[in-house]
Formats: structure tokens, sequence, C-alpha cells
């Protein structure tokens, strides 16, 4: 205000100019935009009679500034673009920088409906000021273009780019202990609830109707079931549920206890179907080769897949989601420890069924849409099987540098080839990519995974010869 007063003294336009623009900024992130927009005016005004364009450029930010926050993106824009073209013909560096960040911000409001449409041409003009802020280390900039990077793909959905930019505006902020970073923290929490309500509903389960059966009254089932499906994780065991139809003439699925086990009984694509959860690994009580062992026993079935979740070799070549079929399970476990802590792997490598792998690698019409709706892709080869939870990026390293043909690895597979193989049954193990195994392992995209893999082998299993070939054990 005093320099104001001294300006209009003197008489001098121009210096009042710039103190109308300093006031409009106070006013500005102080929030009273009414008083921002009064002396944005003015200043406009004085540009406009001085034909100072620099001066009318930086009025015209201010002005879609204000309009922004005032819900009126439309003038904005168009003050904007008025602005940018007054900077074009200066070369004003800095100032580009300011409108564009702008321009994109109010862009982005406006059309946050069809958001997609503008998303490349919206995140290039983030980009190109982040350019000039970065050249000028501008910090307080830089944070917070950054963050309306996040906030842009947050709007399209994309979670995993919404958190990455976040965190980096967020660590910016720390870093140089800007006022940003609060802002930054409630956009992170908004992210991660957000992400995990996403995939909730996105890959949620809904489990069939449910009548108990006693064990006695299976005798005649058992005698037609074809198809044995093995799980681990609840999550595993709903996926399939969901896409179990009630077992031929009866209402709802049949569940049956029996011994240490539960089974559902059901119709799984064309097939009669039982559903078995286990124990994690494939060793110990109930484990993978004592719950396949005890299943293959109680009801003798054509065949029997294991479904479930698995960790990625290289996700630069795949895709959470993508959904690994066993051509051979390498058994790491097994190992001779020697000299100088030599460790020489001495485990089996069992082959899936000919036939069971065959029809797998005969699919040419199944779809399943991942993250960011990125089509997930079937892939066959050797898994890696043991009794560790693997999420060590170095001991992760060592396996797949030991067997490099293996495409994925989890922790049941020895048991299930080693039960099946006993008594001669057919067997696949058919899991999909829920992490990298990377040190960061956590729940997230289990539920993704898991539909997945269920939906490959309803898929497949929905083919009602697809088992010709394989027929029951006779004894």
């Amino acid at each position: 205000q005093q320099q104001l007063a001294i300006a209009s003294k003197n008489d001098d336009n121009l210096a009042q100019a710039e103190a109308l623009t300093n006031l409009c900024c106070i006013y500005y992130f102080i929030k009273d935009y009414e008083q921002a927009r009064k002396y944005q005016n003015q200043s406009y005004k004085i540009a406009i009679q001085l034909e100072h364009k620099e001066l009318e450029a930086k009025a015209l930010l201010y002005k879609g500034m204000i309009s922004h926050q005032q819900g009126e993106n439309k003038e904005a824009i168009n003050c904007y673009e008025q602005s940018l073209e007054l900077i074009y013909d200066m070369g004003l560096i800095l100032e580009k920088a300011e409108v564009l960040a702008n321009l994109a911000i109010s862009e982005r409001e406006l059309e946050k409906d069809n958001i997609k449409k503008l998303q490349e041409k919206i995140l290039d003009q983030f980009n190109q000021a982040l350019s000039i802020f970065n050249k000028r280390g501008n910090s307080v900039k830089i944070a917070n273009v950054i963050k309306e990077i996040a906030k842009t793909y947050d709007f399209t959905g994309d979670f995993d780019m919404a958190k990455k930019y976040c965190k980096e505006a967020l660590e910016m902020t720390i870093k140089f202990n800007l006022a940003l970073e609060k802002e930054c923290r409630e956009l992170q929490a908004k992210l991660n609830t957000q992400n995990q309500y996403y995939l909730k509903d996105k890959y949620s389960f809904t489990l069939p109707e449910i009548q108990e059966i006693d064990e006695q009254k299976c005798e005649v089932i058992k005698t037609k079931i074809d198809v044995v499906i093995m799980t681990v994780t609840d999550v595993e065991k709903a996926s399939v549920l969901d896409l179990l139809k009630p077992y031929p003439r009866r209402k709802k699925v049949l569940k049956v206890f029996s011994e240490s086990e539960t089974y559902y009984l059901g119709k799984f694509g064309a097939f009669k179907t039982v559903v078995s959860k286990c124990r994690m690994g494939s060793m110990g009580q109930n484990s993978a080769i004592l719950a396949t062992e005890q299943a293959l026993r109680k009801w003798n079935p054509r065949a029997i897949v294991m479904v479930g979740i698995a960790f990625g070799k290289d996700g630069k070549k795949q895709n959470i989601g993508d959904v690994l079929v066993a051509s051979e399970i390498i058994s790491y476990e097994p190992q001779r420890v020697g000299e100088n802590e030599e460790i020489i792997y001495r485990g089996s490598h069992p082959p899936s069924n000919t036939t069971l792998l065959n029809r797998f690698e005969n699919v040419h019409d199944w779809k399943f849409n991942g993250i960011d709706d990125i089509p997930c892709k079937i892939r066959h080869g050797a898994i890696l099987s043991g009794e560790k939870l693997v999420d060590e990026p170095e001991f992760k390293a060592k396996l797949f540098k030991q067997f490099p043909q293996a495409i994925g690895g989890e922790m049941e597979g020895t048991g299930l080839s080693s039960a099946c193989m006993r008594v001669g049954t057919p067997w696949i193990l058919v899991k999909s990519i829920c992490d990298w195994a990377d040190g960061k392992k956590d729940s997230k995209y289990q539920p993704l995974a898991a539909r997945a893999a269920a939906s490959l082998v309803h898929h497949v299993l929905k083919q009602r010869t697809v088992l010709n070939g394989i027929d029951k054990r006779s004894y």
C-alpha cells in the first residue's frame, strides 16, 4: 500500500501498476480473491494504457489464476492463452513455465470427465513447465508441478503413476522444508485409500450359495468328479468359488467336510469339479503335498490344477496379472552345500502333464485386463518352487541366475507335482503374477492376480472336450 501511495503521489504509472500487481499477488495467496481481482483489474488497465506487454501478460496470468480459484475455468484458460501469446512474442522463459503449468491445471479441471482425451496434451504442458523450472532450480515450482502431475494421473485412474509422482513431490518438500508438504501428504493418503477401494471393487469376489452335505452321501458323486482345483490363500479360493456353479441337479454348491479337509463341489466350466485349499508351502501339516494326496484318494479326478498367485521374474518384460503356466516345476530347496559355501542345486524338475500343457498352449481367445486395462498375457515355462516366501532381491537374482529358464516362482508346486506323479494323475500349475519378490511384497495385487489365473483356467475348462485323452485312474 505504501508503494502504491508513493507511486501515485509521484504520478508514476509503471510503479503504480507494479504495486497493484504485488497487492493482487498478496490477496491471492491469502485467498481473498475479490480483493485480488480488484487490484488485478487496475493493474491490467494501466498496463494496456502504457502498452507494457510484460506487465499485461502478468496481469492476465493473475486474472486466470483468480478465475480458476473461483471455478471459472473457461475464463481462466482464455486469460492464460492471451498471456502465452504475449510471452512467446517477448521470449519470457520463466513466465512461460508459470502460465503453462496453470493452463494445464485449468484444462484438467474443466475436462475432468473426459480427461483421457486431453491427458497427453496436459501432461506435455506440465512437462514443458517442469523442464524450465528444473533449469532455473526453483524447488517450490518443481515440487508443485510434480504434485499436479500426480493429481492428473489420479484423475485418469493411473494410481501407480500418481503415487510415484506424489512420492517424488513429497520427498522434495521434505528435503527443502516446503509448505507444500502437507498438501502432498494429504494427496498421498488419498491415493493410497483410493487405490485400495478401486482394486477391491474391480476385483472383488461373490461367493456362491453353499449347502453342506454329509460325506457319506458323496459316494456316487465322487465317481463322477473330473477335476480337482487346489488353492492356497483365501483370495485364491474366493477367485475360484466365484466362478464355481452349483453341482448338476443341485441348486447350490455343495460343501463337504472330510477328515482334516473341506471340499466345495460344483461345476467349473464344463466339468464336475472339487475345490480345495491347503496351507502355504509344500511340506508340513496340511501343506500342498498332504492336501493333494488326500484329495486324490478321496475324489480320484481325471486331472488336478493348482490355481493361484506367484512372483514374477522381470517387471520390465512381464506385467502384474500375466498368467504363468508351468511347463515344469523347478524345486530349488534340495541343495548340496560344499566348501566355501558353494551351493549345488539337486532338486528335480518334474514336467507338467503333456496333454494339459497342450491345452493351455492353445488358448487364443482369452481376454483379461489388468492394471490400466493392459491385457494380461499367458506365459508358459518353468516355475521355481520352494519353501521360502521370497522377497529379497539378491536371493531372487541368485535363483534366476542358477535357473535362467524360469519365468516366476511360488511355494506349492513341488508338493503338487510330487503327490500327483506318485499316483499318475495328470497335473498342471497355473498362477498369475502379483508381485516381483523385490523387497516390496504386499497384498495389493493379489485379488487381480488370483482372478486372472482363475479366469484362464475357467476359460480352458469351458471347452467340453478339452480333457479328451485324460481318463480316471482305475484301481
